[in-house]
């Protein structure tokens, strides 16, 4: 099988399960909507957090992938069960932590929000349900980790569809029809990550030749793997939690041009999302990849993933991002009418899609970092472009008058930052001898 085939068979999956969650997410909070502004609020903030603390998951599927992907290219069955068994004890004992904690300090964690109590309160609500996933989706993370390092990117396609579809189901169910208001939403979520947890248990446990009964009574968790799992999750959690908080930031930059800069940034972000489907199938699939041919010690393969994965990941950009320049204003009108955010996204995406230019760079070159295991690149880069270039740009730019477009032009130059320095990086070579 070429390079290219072995690429798309392996994103493909990848990209459906990115753009129906998209399409579910947006569903979800439709039904949501309907039953009043605070509660929408509430709802939006209890994901918002929610999202940010199952970055956590990454300390244990990040490098359970990178391992596991190695054990497969290298035909060492023994070692991919043993990453697998411990890995997914880990993610239990973890999991149950990071619950305890969020259940604990939920009230001062919404609180950086700085929300009105009513939204809070419907929040906390959500999160008393939702929070039950911390577990559950810890578990989850590391299973797709399991099956997608012998590239088995089908089933995990599979379970996470039918969870999301169940999820908007159980959402008309609860919401509209038994009336159980914000928690039923959150009941839903609970139900859907719940099934596909089992899906993708039953599928490992498979993968391992094992039942349930077995795996707990043979698994157990040792010092060395719990070392060598964490060394390269570490830094894969800093990575992931970096532009959350940046984010926000910027957000607050935006802010004083008002309401309508906004929108605009929210509006704008999601258009962008689209390209980011195929990105994000394109990064998981060669990941994968370079994880089995670090395995069997491949190289020359993982020249040609790199090349073919530029090719097709700037031809993805520029084709799917022309119209964010040509027909800017078309794309702002199909969520709005207000002119005022329509002027202000047009000129977020003109500017922003320079930046977005350089995105395919970022995603191949750190896709081939987390599949050598090598996490601690992509963390450099981000921590550098978003921290070192974006956050005090907005702040200078801010001074000089440019609000809304200080803020549009620090993302871009920190995307091309960011490209610029993990090229850097990935030409030193070093992540071509890193031990997991």
């Amino acid at each position: 099988m070429s390079i290219r085939k072995e690429i798309w068979k392996l994103s493909f999956p990848v990209m459906i399960v990115i753009t129906l969650h998209t399409f579910f997410g947006i569903v979800d909070l439709k039904f949501i909507s309907y039953l009043g502004t605070a509660q929408t609020a509430g709802a939006v903030l209890a994901t918002s957090l929610l999202e940010v603390i199952l970055v956590l998951s990454s300390m244990i599927s990040a490098g359970t992938m990178a391992i596991a992907a190695r054990s497969v290219g290298a035909e060492n069955r023994e070692e991919y069960e043993d990453v697998s068994k411990q890995s997914i004890l880990f993610s239990i004992f973890l999991g149950l932590f990071i619950y305890c904690i969020a259940i604990v300090f939920k009230y001062p964690l919404l609180g950086i929000f700085h929300s009105t109590e009513e939204s809070i309160g419907y929040a906390v609500q959500y999160l008393d349900i939702v929070f039950i996933t911390i577990p559950l989706n810890f578990i989850t993370a590391v299973l797709i980790s399991i099956l997608h390092a012998k590239g088995d990117t089908k089933r995990t396609m599979i379970a996470l569809v039918i969870a999301n579809a169940m999820n908007i189901v159980l959402d008309w169910l609860f919401i509209m029809v038994f009336n159980w208001g914000v928690a039923g939403a959150a009941a839903a979520t609970l139900l859907g990550v719940a099934f596909s947890l089992v899906y993708l248990m039953i599928a490992v446990l498979k993968a391992l030749n094992t039942t349930l009964l077995h795996f707990f009574s043979k698994a157990k968790l040792t010092a060395g793997m719990l070392y060598r799992i964490t060394k390269v999750g570490i830094f894969s959690v800093m990575y992931g939690i970096t532009r959350p908080f940046t984010g926000m930031i910027m957000f607050q930059f935006a802010a004083k041009s008002g309401d309508s800069a906004i929108a605009a940034f929210g509006i704008g972000g999601r258009w962008f999302s689209l390209v980011f489907i195929i990105l994000g199938g394109l990064e998981a699939a060669i990941s994968i990849l370079v994880g089995q041919s670090m395995g069997n010690k491949n190289m020359d393969k993982i020249n040609h993933l790199v090349k073919e994965g530029l090719k097709v990941a700037l031809a993805s950009v520029i084709i799917l991002g022309i119209p964010y320049v040509i027909f800017s204003k078309f794309l702002m009108h199909v969520f709005t009418a207000d002119q005022y955010v329509i002027e202000f996204g047009i000129r977020y995406l003109r500017i922003v899609f320079i930046g977005l230019v350089f995105v395919p760079f970022t995603t191949v070159y750190n896709a081939v970092f987390k599949g050598a295991g090598d996490t601690a690149p992509p963390m450099a880069g981000a921590l550098i472009a978003n921290w070192g270039i974006k956050i005090p740009l907005v702040y200078l730019l801010s001074t000089l008058g440019l609000n809304s477009d200080g803020v549009w032009i620090a993302i871009a130059v920190s995307v091309m930052a960011e490209a610029l320095i993990v090229w850097i990086l990935f030409s030193l070579g070093t992540w071509k001898n890193k031990v997991v």
